[in-house]
């Protein structure tokens, strides 16, 4: 089993084309001395891309596990859910005044952080150390497509007044956000930051630490 180098996450794909290489193995034939080099196609490394993350790499680069480590993967990923799961639902208050959602979707937890109504965006929650008087969560921008968007992408231009068009929530927004969240963060006549600002929000204090491409990968 395969699984990307950078979340651990097995939700990895082949982006090559067999019949892309076919093809190219095929025109080799018609040119001299082609058939000597018409294998050259089937031993470029194939390349994955994970949904989760986004990370495009090489099958050697790739983890490979056995089914005792997928197990033990397994049951640290619950164990860290169990110690997560307090959080989840809450809204909280980083260390810098910034706002987030903690909150799970497709089975992954993220930070959810609402700027405007062009602006709802989602991290990756990457660990969680829990402390009896600051915590931290440790997150990654880097997101993959299909976890990315909250909000549906919507045609009308946002800088007229003239639709009253409003973009509904994605299959990941729907788990990640209440309809009554939804309903107030895209009213164009509330004062967002207010809005944000007066939620009801865990009282724990809570560090965010955004980390960086290096230090994700040394974890």
């Amino acid at each position: 089993m395969y699984l990307c180098p950078e979340c651990k996450s097995d939700h990895v794909e082949k982006t090559y084309s067999i019949g892309l290489r076919v093809i190219v193995c095929i025109i080799l034939l018609f040119i001299p001395y082609g058939i000597l080099i018409c294998w050259v196609p089937f031993v470029f490394p194939y390349k994955y891309i994970c949904y989760l993350c986004g990370t495009e790499t090489v099958n050697d680069q790739m983890l490979q596990i056995d089914w005792r480590e997928r197990e033990e993967l397994a049951k640290e990923f619950f164990r860290f859910e169990e110690k997560i799961d307090p959080l989840l639902g809450e809204w909280i208050e980083d260390q810098d005044g910034r706002i987030f959602k903690v909150a799970k979707g497709k089975g992954q937890f993220f930070l959810v952080e609402v700027k405007d109504i062009e602006n709802v965006t989602t991290h990756r929650i990457v660990d969680y150390i829990e402390e009896p008087n600051t915590s931290e969560i440790k997150a990654s921008s880097k997101v993959g497509v299909n976890y990315r968007r909250v909000l549906q992408n919507d045609p009308v231009d946002f800088s007229t007044d003239i639709s009253t068009t409003k973009p509904d929530l994605t299959d990941l927004g729907k788990e990640l956000l209440t309809e009554d969240e939804h309903k107030h963060i895209i009213d164009r006549d509330l004062d967002l930051n207010n809005w944000l600002k007066n939620l009801p929000k865990n009282q724990q204090e809570i560090n965010v630490e955004f980390l960086l491409d290096q230090e994700k990968t040394a974890s």
